[in-house]
């Protein structure tokens, strides 16, 4: 899958945009962060994920998912095998914590 549009790099993504998530963008981006958010994922998305997952794997230092459904913990931790980057889990009510880790 190709997209025709130029690259945007981001600071921080979003997977899954109920009230919390879509208000956590707005507001992050009301700090000066550049966000992007998407509401479901396809499988064509989740191989895309992969790929460039693999292609930047030592371009990353911190990477935390937050409020994640329990199969995206081994995942997480199946990654961090590969990645040079620390990566950790959050449950929803740890969105502080995991924001004050990232950015430390």
């Amino acid at each position: 899958m190709t997209s025709t549009q130029p690259q945007q790099r981001y600071e921080i993504g979003m997977v899954g945009l109920g009230v919390m998530g879509r208000n956590f963008l707005l507001n992050m981006a009301d700090h000066g962060f550049s966000v992007d958010g998407y509401n479901g994922i396809e499988l064509g998305a989740i191989w895309d994920d992969v790929k460039f997952g693999i292609k930047h794997r030592n371009d990353f230092i911190k990477v935390a998912t937050v409020g994640a459904p329990r199969w995206m913990d081994w995942v997480m931790k199946a990654s961090s095998a590969i990645m040079s980057g620390e990566v950790r889990t959050f449950s929803t009510e740890r969105l502080r914590e995991a924001l004050d880790w990232v950015n430390t």
